[in-house]
């Protein structure tokens, strides 16, 4: 064999091998490839288990109830805080708006001008009192001529208010624009809108708004930090020690002993030291008065678990109240600014893109005084 032929020959092997050992590599890779597919696709398992708190069997329980068995081992406060996003999840069918809070009926004068966009409700309760008559599937016109209310506000608020109820309004979350399940929200929180006097809430729609869930929880937690923030400003503003007034009850720790250890005792005693199993029984048989051949039963458990532990405090001033009393009932302007900064708020903290137009931050905040049978705005 001559030389040519040898070095043909060594170059094919050498080929061959180098063959051999990239087809080798491949598979290898694709072969790691492959087992991290399957582990990121089983962790993605299990972390969707947790989150919908796949218990075995079929129960609603609290993860930290006796009998509810948990299939990943998460600690408790995030168990705890995957239950209570389950059962908010659970809760939004129920919560939920189940009609449109728009209807956006026209409403015109007998002229034929448009004056409000309103509910199909209210335009149904014009034509009952024989004051409107239906000249479409939407609009009903006015069987007489409408006063015009003793107007409170300058030109420039009038026209925020013409243009919001004029206009109409897509039922949809203001915030992120979804158009399923929405919520209604009280831009001023309706624990305070509802002990204002009747005429800042009277035909005033434009502090209640659309929301979807998600959006609606993260409005929610803004309103009550600034609800804490106002009300813990004026606590310290009271004569007496702030933490007399904030606790609507306080708690008895002796009753509050003795029922945390019947809990315990009757959800967790085989899984609790003896040591601590003898320390709660010594308690709650003391407290039970129970002599040494009287025997220490579930029913006394129970009974003391449903002991009531709280004491009422009469010194309690709720927060809302603290809030309103400030306002002053016979100050407008002061109701205006507290209106205002919510309203402000809102916007500054959400940014919601989706308000309906017209709806202003300097919009009138009370309604006109009107008889009974002028125009009425809103849904």
């Amino acid at each position: 064999m001559n030389a040519s032929a040898l070095s043909s020959s060594k170059n094919t092997r050498t080929w061959i091998l180098l063959a051999i050992a990239t087809a080798s590599a491949a598979a290898t890779v694709w072969i790691i490839r492959k087992r991290r597919r399957h582990e990121t696709a089983e962790e993605c398992r299990i972390t969707k288990k947790a989150k919908n708190l796949d218990f075995h069997g079929d129960t609603n329980q609290h993860p930290g109830v006796a009998g509810a068995r948990r299939t990943i081992g998460l600690p408790t406060h995030m168990e705890r805080e995957l239950y209570k996003e389950s059962r908010r999840k659970r809760m939004i069918p129920k919560l939920a708006m189940k009609k449109p809070m728009y209807d956006n009926i026209r409403m015109c004068d007998p002229d034929g001008i448009l004056l409000s966009s309103i509910s199909l409700k209210k335009a149904r309760w014009y034509v009952k009192k024989n004051l409107a008559s239906w000249i479409s599937d939407d609009c009903i016109q006015l069987n007489f001529q409408p006063k015009k209310g003793l107007t409170r506000h300058d030109q420039n608020q009038q026209e925020h208010r013409k243009i919001y109820n004029q206009n109409f309004k897509i039922n949809q979350c203001v915030v992120c624009g979804a158009d399923e399940r929405y919520m209604r929200h009280y831009v001023v929180p309706y624990v305070y809108r509802s002990q204002f006097p009747s005429a800042y809430k009277t035909h005033l729609p434009h502090d209640v708004v659309l929301l979807c869930p998600e959006c609606h929880v993260t409005v929610e937690k803004a309103s009550q930090r600034r609800m804490r923030n106002l009300e813990q400003a004026l606590r310290q503003q009271l004569s007496v020690d702030p933490k007399l007034t904030s606790q609507p009850f306080f708690v008895d720790p002796r009753l509050h002993k003795v029922q945390s250890s019947a809990f315990a005792l009757l959800r967790w005693k085989h899984t609790l030291p003896e040591s601590r199993v003898a320390e709660y029984e010594s308690l709650l048989r003391e407290w039970w008065d129970l002599s040494a051949d009287e025997s220490l039963t579930v029913d006394h458990l129970e009974r003391a678990g449903a002991v009531d532990d709280k004491i009422v405090n009469v010194q309690y001033v709720p927060g809302s109240d603290l809030v309103i009393d400030s306002l002053g009932k016979d100050d407008p302007e002061r109701i205006a600014t507290f209106v205002r900064g919510w309203r402000r708020h809102f916007q500054a903290t959400h940014r919601p893109r989706f308000l309906p137009t017209g709806w202003n931050i300097d919009s009138p905040v009370v309604s006109d005084v009107r008889p009974s049978t002028d125009l009425a705005s809103g849904v």
